[in-house]
């Protein structure tokens, strides 16, 4: 889909803004002030002839997806969250006609009738109605990846899964019922992994397409579609070049030791918030009572929310950390831990 059909609404929305998106296209600071004088001080000019300096540049290359991309690297989601709305009207007729009902509705008020009736069917067609699925199957070789890498996947796709989203409903791996059920969890691990629980029954192009929409989005995750072994072997690197740079930081400490140590020295607590959640699973409920002793956690809200036990875990530790601020330490964690008897997570992690 081209880029073109959404300039009206970004030069409507992003004002002076438009030229953090420039940037993010790779306009360099000499082009930005040629557009600025050509145009005065009219910043929707100024958008306007980016955005077409933009398109003659790159023509078809430059198209929706690259647009949602840089426009999320711009910090400005809102804006991409709008061409995502207006794709779904275009995309799904149902939605079509209730946005046009809801315009008509402005005028005439016996459209509500009309209105009502298409929203509930709407709303039946996304909760209901089962999703198409992909030819064939996803091959054990790449369910046992997805599973192997889940962690690793997790830490370096959370800051762009609303492109990789896009990416997958672009390539119709994903459905518009996914994007909903992905955007419906609180954080950016959680969005992850419910991808990830996805994609093993979405055929058997959707391990190829993730990898694609990994590289598009470009995040580094190096031989990931070249078998299990690599993906360990890279996870395994990753921990030893991190633990090479803690034992430089601190060269009176050698091997596992000094990597503990040196762990143990930082004051960020988040670091370990998703190890402890998932080598807990179950047990993350015997934490409440000794890291939220004061109940200002809703405990009920976050069971209600998901039925998986590290969703719950994750969700649970890191309201724990947002709420108690710098009274939420390690070393409370850890504490934590030997007393429901699980220190071996402590000590796995090296908390």
């Amino acid at each position: 889909i081209a880029a073109q059909r959404y300039f009206n609404l970004i030069i409507k929305d992003i004002g002076a803004e438009w030229k953090d998106l420039a940037r993010v296209l790779d306009f360099d600071q000499t082009q930005i002030k040629t557009i600025k004088a050509n145009n005065s001080l009219d910043v929707n000019d100024q958008c306007a002839e980016m955005l077409h300096v933009q398109h003659n540049t790159k023509g078809k290359s430059f198209n929706k997806l690259e647009l949602i991309k840089a426009l999320y690297k711009a910090n400005l989601a809102a804006v991409a969250e709008k061409i995502n709305i207006d794709h779904e009207i275009t995309q799904d007729p149902v939605r079509k006609i209730l946005a046009l009902a809801r315009r008509k509705r402005k005028k005439d008020t016996a459209s509500i009738k009309t209105v009502a009736f298409l929203e509930l069917k709407h709303l039946f067609n996304i909760l209901e109605k089962p999703p198409k699925m992909s030819s064939g199957s996803m091959t054990q070789e790449h369910r046992e990846i997805l599973r192997a890498s889940r962690m690793l996947l997790a830490r370096k796709c959370r800051d762009q899964i609303s492109p990789i989203w896009e990416y997958l409903l672009e390539a119709e791996i994903l459905t518009f019922y996914h994007k909903q059920v992905i955007e419906s969890k609180s954080t950016a691990f959680e969005k992850v992994r419910t991808l990830l629980n996805i994609l093993p029954e979405r055929g058997d192009r959707a391990f190829d397409e993730f990898c694609n929409a990994v590289t598009y989005c470009e995040i580094t995750v190096e031989n990931f579609n070249s078998g299990l072994g690599s993906i360990l072997q890279e996870s395994e690197i990753s921990r030893k070049e991190e633990t090479a740079m803690q034992n430089a930081m601190n060269p009176n400490q050698d091997g596992n030791s000094g990597s503990k140590i040196n762990r143990q020295q930082s004051t960020d607590t988040t670091e370990y918030l998703f190890d402890v959640a998932d080598k807990l699973q179950e047990d993350w409920i015997k934490l409440v009572p000794k890291l939220d002793r004061e109940g200002k956690i809703d405990i009920k809200k976050i069971q209600n929310k998901s039925n998986d036990h590290f969703d719950r875990g994750f969700s649970f530790l890191d309201e724990w950390h947002g709420i108690y601020g710098k009274s939420a330490t390690k070393y409370k964690l850890k504490v934590a831990l030997k007393v429901i008897k699980r220190a071996d997570v402590a000590d796995e992690i090296g908390i």
